[in-house]
């Protein structure tokens, strides 16, 4: 999931399963955002990311 929706953020918290969470907490363009997503796909596995908040 890429968001920047913070009710996923109380879901984590009050543990609810998720296959992990991409938050941006600020604008950006899309460039940036492309380039973040990448950076977590190049050194992420996808088990890492389970039930994990990745902040941007």
């Amino acid at each position: 999931m890429v968001t920047h929706d913070s009710d996923f953020l109380i879901l984590h918290g009050q543990g609810v399963e998720h296959t992990g969470i991409v938050y941006f907490n600020r604008p950006m363009s899309i460039g940036e955002t492309i380039r973040s997503l990448l950076l977590i796909y190049e050194v992420m596995e996808a088990e890492e990311m389970i039930n994990h908040v990745e902040f941007f």
